[in-house]
């Protein structure tokens, strides 16, 4: 298991994603932005309604505030 899976089974249940980066920006207070995307391979849920689809009709960016890692306020962001 690498890295960044270790770090999503820590974050919690994020089936179909996988981590492609990870940084920590220094500052006041620290921030840890971590990089998301979904794997070719999972299913695809249409963003409103939440039928399962077929194909990708728009990519949508994303940033979510999430808890505190390691005392530095954290991100995820992922386009969907």
């Amino acid at each position: 298991m690498g890295q960044g899976q270790a770090l999503l089974d820590a974050l919690g249940d994020w089936e179909g994603v996988e981590v492609i980066g990870v940084e920590r920006r220094d500052g006041d207070p620290d921030e840890i932005h971590v990089s998301l995307k979904r794997r070719e391979d999972a299913p695809l849920y249409c963003n409103c309604c939440g039928r399962a689809c077929e194909r990708v009709h728009e990519h949508v960016q994303r940033t979510v505030r999430d808890l505190p890692l390691f005392d530095a306020i954290t991100y995820l962001e992922i386009t969907i």
